[in-house]
């Protein structure tokens, strides 16, 4: 109880500071969503509509089990906002050099996981309670339990990097949308029998599964001028990138190491992006709009992309004392962090103007492939605010991606 006392009181405390800061856009948000001179039943089906279109029979299988993903991708990302309040922050530093048992820190996770996740209970609750006034209401309600729970599952696995479990949460995932489509073809006894395999999965990853001490990682900057002469050892097993691009390796370690679920979440804004993109222009039937929506799409790519030079930076900052004992110019950090993020970006950017390419003809296929080459100069200009100028950077980022987006505009027109 004394953890969990402890915990909470951080919570309250890093919470607070997430409120103050952000309370006007929260105050708004709810005032937008809340509806007003409505009947009860029709309140709650508005504000259960999440819920109840996973429920809903017009949709397929296919469409239904994206719609779940998307639904617990939204529990998640709620999550991300809030990991440093939710996970202990630096007090956890302190209770892993004690001995506390995983059993007790996977409790005080679970009892946090569900204060945080309040906002998100309310349509959940509004969607139990309209299906509550229908008849045949007893596999719907039971669907919005494992739903409950299968994205108990997924924050669980986010917060304690446990991806062994991903299997689990998918599988999970699958008999759910097997049983609602059963108990919408009137199939109660499978219908029944998959809930009841799901919500066993589901439970089984959150009390019999260990929580484990995310411990921060450190990273190795002593064989770096070695192996920038050329003189890497065989003996320690590095790999060719490694080997060939110590600092190339080391800051892409930091990204998908360090600040995994960063890396995660941009590269998931970035893919949601170009998906969008790519509808839409299928949409217009990539007419001679496809190309100016190819570049704004490509900006914010760079933008939200651009978000790991503070990572990184901060990273530096921190191994400072012993980097500038190293043999190692600014510059090849500045140039290794550049080509970190640019990789990071380019897939999605190819992904998007390949689709332009395809169904152009060969002057606008070579007019969308130029833009993603003339895109590397943003993004190694973006650098310069993010890293130089972290107070001010939001703005002269967006300055910076406008006026790319119309230099690149007026060259290839």
């Amino acid at each position: 109880m004394t953890l969990l006392s402890c915990r909470l009181r951080w919570y309250a405390y890093e919470t607070g500071r997430l409120l103050r800061r952000h309370w006007k856009a929260l105050f708004l948000a709810l005032m937008l969503l809340s509806p007003a001179m409505m009947p009860v039943l029709e309140q709650t089906r508005i504000l259960g509509a999440p819920v109840l279109t996973l429920l809903s029979p017009e949709h397929s299988t296919i469409w239904r089990f994206g719609w779940l993903i998307l639904l617990q991708a939204c529990g998640v990302l709620w999550l991300l906002i809030q990991r440093n309040a939710v996970s202990g922050g630096a007090f956890m530093d302190y209770v892993h050099s004690l001995p506390v048992r995983p059993g007790q820190l996977r409790r005080t996770h679970l009892a946090l996981l569900l204060l945080a996740d309040t906002p998100l209970l309310l349509p959940v609750l509004a969607a139990t309670v309209f299906l509550a006034a229908q008849p045949h209401r007893v596999i719907p309600c039971l669907s919005v339990l494992d739903l409950v729970l299968s994205t108990l599952c997924a924050q669980l696995l986010v917060l304690e990097r446990a991806w062994r479990h991903l299997p689990r949460v998918l599988l999970a995932n699958l008999l759910l949308i097997v049983s609602i489509s059963a108990g919408l073809g009137a199939n109660i006894p499978l219908s029944l029998l998959m809930l009841a395999l799901c919500a066993l999965i589901c439970l089984v990853t959150i009390v019999a599964s260990p929580a484990t001490p995310n411990v921060a990682r450190r990273w190795d900057w002593s064989g770096i001028p070695a192996r920038m002469s050329g003189r890497s050892s065989e003996r320690h097993g590095l790999c060719l990138l490694q080997a060939r691009f110590p600092l190339l390796h080391l800051s892409m370690r930091i990204l998908f190491d360090r600040y995994r679920s960063a890396s995660l979440v941009r590269g998931l804004v970035q893919l949601l992006l170009a998906s969008g993109a790519i509808l839409l222009m299928q949409l217009w039937h990539f007419d001679s709009r496809a190309l100016p929506l190819t570049l704004m799409v490509q900006a914010l790519m760079a933008l939200v992309s651009a978000g790991a030079y503070r990572d990184l930076q901060r990273e530096h900052d921190h191994a400072a004392p012993y980097r500038l004992t190293l043999p190692i110019p600014a510059w090849a950090l500045a140039r290794a962090d550049s080509l970190t993020v640019l990789l990071g970006c380019l897939p999605f950017a190819l992904a998007m103007t390949g689709a332009v390419a395809v169904h152009r003809a060969a002057a606008g296929a070579l007019l969308s492939l130029s833009s993603v080459l003339l895109l590397a100069p943003l993004l190694v200009a973006l650098r310069v605010p993010l890293v130089h100028a972290p107070r001010q950077a939001l703005v002269w980022a967006c300055l910076l991606a406008g006026m790319w987006s119309v230099l690149v505009w007026q060259l290839l027109l």
